[in-house]
């Protein structure tokens, strides 16, 4: 990663208030504390970044959680709602970030080791005069043996300037990773145009049968009471001790 200046990556957080299932879940609080402060707090710990940046949709309902980040030390974008190619883009645009790394805000065990090892892995692999590669954590990908929800997902601006100006592209505009992969048949899109590498999660931490992000109140219960247990103990628990506390509870099937 000699190459490259921490300035020029930076991890963006997608936020929103709208949600169909858990509605205003980004601001529901875990162990105190809102959880999208609980995910600040732990990329923070990062060090292969400095600049995190939350992009929030520019509507009535998400003025709430603007005005509450504008209280913390954090970069703020406002823009799209349901594209969001083009409310990345625009982000990484405007704080001069070329690298991205994504996490979405409903992920509240993201773990600055993992995130750090995909960070080095992805420049290791990726073609300097091409830009065109896409890396992942943030799931399990063709037996990559990681955690869903301990991870983030890291590409170019380059790649999304293609998506949204080449009209021979099929894309989602709502969700970036399906136009690079898609997790349910566990194939590579667009591979005429993208590259994707993904590394191993390391044998300690291999259990991809589990699944730390937050889509519902069971989700939500579920990541409380892990927080809850391990927050008295360790203020810095990582993703070995998530596994620890599961297997001393039997919560791993």
């Amino acid at each position: 990663m000699r190459s490259y200046n921490q300035n020029n990556i930076g991890i963006i957080i997608q936020a929103r208030m709208g949600s169909k299932r858990l509605p205003k879940k980004v601001m529901k609080k875990i162990a105190g504390k809102e959880m999208i402060l609980r995910i600040i707090e732990r990329v923070k710990k990062c060090k292969s970044f400095k600049k995190i940046i939350i992009a929030i949709p520019k509507t009535e309902e998400n003025n709430i959680l603007y005005q509450f980040l504008k209280k913390h030390n954090v970069l703020l974008h406002r823009g799209s709602e349901n594209n969001l190619l083009k409310r990345y883009y625009l982000a990484a645009k405007k704080f001069k970030i070329q690298f991205i790394i994504r996490l979405p805000a409903d992920n509240p065990f993201p773990d600055s080791n993992e995130i750090d090892r995909l960070t080095k892995f992805y420049f290791k692999n990726l073609n300097k005069r091409r830009l065109n590669l896409y890396s992942t954590n943030l799931q399990p990908f063709k037996n990559s043996g990681y955690i869903d929800g301990v991870g983030a997902e890291i590409f170019s601006i380059n790649m999304l300037e293609k998506l949204l100006n080449n009209k021979k592209i099929v894309k989602s505009y709502e969700h970036i990773s399906l136009n690079f992969v898609n997790f349910k048949k566990q194939k590579e899109e667009n591979k005429k145009y993208f590259k994707v590498k993904c590394p191993k999660a390391p044998r300690k931490i291999s259990y991809p049968k589990i699944k730390l992000d937050v889509n519902c109140k069971q989700d939500l219960s579920y990541a409380r009471n892990i927080y809850k247990n391990l927050i008295q103990k360790k203020i810095k628990f990582n993703t070995e001790d998530v596994i620890k506390y599961l297997k001393n509870e039997n919560k791993l099937s």
